[in-house]
């Protein structure tokens, strides 16, 4: 008897074990299922090119990066064989040095902006070349910087206007204003995280004529990094004009937009929307943006 009893012990406890192998093997099965999920969508692609094109101007514009993820030229091709091209150079602190315009055939050299620093790293100076037949011509002054607070003030001496520029704690753009001998003008900005969702044309008078309301997808955007780490280019690209704005839109978030609502003071309105087709990762690989229902331009992202 005690050795039938002891056999059905060892055999049940067996048992026992087996299921309880059998129970953790079934139950790892979704853990993995979920761990290969998230190292498929902690695959980091480096952004290489993203190339716009409009349907409605024959035109493309192709932006170039490198490895680090810092824009190197930004290339405008016409139907018509027309071609220009931005070349952007960056110093050993990796922070933006020169901005270089070639235009045509041949790429001869329009224009150059040298930037300057103070050692602070903090922009000191931007100087200008136009038509230089080399690189080594000493630039003129094109535009001051002057920080105090929060706010960077500039000087333009060229194009007689000055610009101050507010940001908030989180060092992101609430307010540009630009006064000229002809004409002031101002720009809000608000966000939600890192998203800009609203931007208002103030004109002079503080009282809204134009007012971009902006809605985002959850989805990474590849290019949002460069712009956000390149204050340089940044200030550059600033909206003296709204239509800066829209070009750029894609660069300005942290995600990617999905439709844009234009309200003007008179009433009329016009919707901008994009479709995004995103990769297995969650980035987005190609897109297609309509203004009132027309097609207005692709987008395509390549990736290294």
């Amino acid at each position: 008897m005690n050795i039938t009893k002891n056999h059905n012990i060892m055999k049940n406890t067996l048992l026992f074990l087996f299921a309880s192998l059998l129970f953790i093997g079934c139950s790892n099965d979704p853990d993995d299922t979920v761990q290969e999920e998230q190292e498929e969508q902690a695959i980091e692609f480096k952004i290489k090119t993203f190339k716009i094109d409009y349907t409605d101007s024959s035109e493309t514009t192709t932006f170039s990066f490198d490895e680090n993820g810092r824009k190197t030229k930004t290339t405008f091709n016409r139907e018509d064989g027309e071609t220009s091209e931005y070349q952007y150079i960056y110093n050993d602190d990796g922070k933006f040095k020169r901005m270089i315009n070639l235009y045509d055939e041949g790429l001869r050299i329009v224009w150059k902006f040298d930037f300057e620093y103070q050692s602070d790293g903090k922009i000191s100076r931007i100087g200008y070349v136009e038509n230089p037949e080399n690189l080594t011509i000493p630039s003129t002054n094109y535009e001051e910087f002057m920080y105090v607070d929060n706010k960077i003030i500039t000087d333009n001496p060229q194009f007689f206007y000055e610009s101050e520029l507010t940001f908030n704690q989180e060092n992101k753009l609430i307010l540009y204003e630009v006064a000229s001998h002809w004409v002031s003008s101002k720009v809000s900005y608000e966000y939600i995280g890192n998203n800009l969702v609203t931007i208002k044309d103030l004109g002079s008078m503080d009282e809204a004529r134009t007012t971009y309301t902006i809605t985002y997808d959850n989805e990474l955007n590849p290019l949002y990094p460069d712009f956000k780490n390149n204050l340089d280019v940044y200030l550059y690209s600033l909206p003296v004009a709204l239509f800066k704005v829209m070009r750029n839109m894609n660069h300005f978030s942290e995600n990617n937009f999905t439709k844009i609502e234009i309200t003007s003071v008179n009433g009329n309105t016009q919707i901008i929307e994009k479709e995004t087709l995103y990769n297995e990762a969650g980035y987005p690989i190609s897109a297609m943006v309509s203004t009132d229902g027309i097609l207005s331009s692709k987008l395509t992202y390549e990736y290294y």
